[in-house]
């Protein structure tokens, strides 16, 4: 008599999720420990979406290694959306700062750093594009001045003065951090 080899049937998205999510949010959690609890649940969310947008990613790490490796699969995409989360400004931002201490008393930062940061905004331009392109650093000024005003890209802003990205990104950076560090 022949053996006949069964194979294990493919979860569906809803018993993957029941099964992944406990240990998901703790294996977030213990890799991002500034991270806050709904930072890991959106990170886990961002998993299971992937597995709704690209089902056949999941399909394929099924048929290469079975649950572990759709564990794995899980895993990575989790780990980078908490990673990317946490390396967008905004949120780096929120974790910390003198601003975080006001914003826990509730006041607003006082106008007299308000008044500072634009008394010492030229100067503090003026240390970025020095610090970040000092051989271009009249046309980097005025590419870094219409980027701010205009709120176009740096891609579009280069273009348009015929400068380096890079320059005018480091540089925006810069003022930015001095400008948010007043605050």
């Amino acid at each position: 008599m022949e053996d006949i080899w069964f194979a294990q049937p493919e979860p569906t998205l809803a018993e993957l999720y029941t099964l992944a999510v406990p240990w998901l949010q703790r294996y977030v959690q213990r890799h991002f420990p500034r991270a806050c609890d709904s930072l890991c649940e959106d990170a886990v969310q961002d998993a299971f979406l992937a597995a709704v947008e690209h089902p056949e990613r999941f399909t394929a790490a099924w048929l290469d290694g079975g649950l572990k490796r759709v564990e794995g699969l899980c895993r990575t995409i989790a780990w980078r959306a908490a990673r990317g989360r946490l390396a967008r400004s905004c949120y780096r931002r929120e974790l910390g700062g003198d601003a975080w201490l006001l914003a826990g008393q509730h006041q607003p930062p006082g106008q007299e750093l308000v008044v500072e940061a634009l008394l010492n905004l030229d100067r503090i331009v003026d240390e970025a594009v020095q610090r970040h392109a000092p051989a271009n650093a009249e046309k980097v000024r005025l590419a870094l001045v219409d980027r701010m005003q205009n709120g176009l890209t740096d891609t579009a802003v280069a273009e348009r003065h015929g400068v380096r990205r890079e320059y005018i990104n480091r540089s925006r950076r810069d003022v930015e951090r001095a400008l948010w560090g007043a605050a």
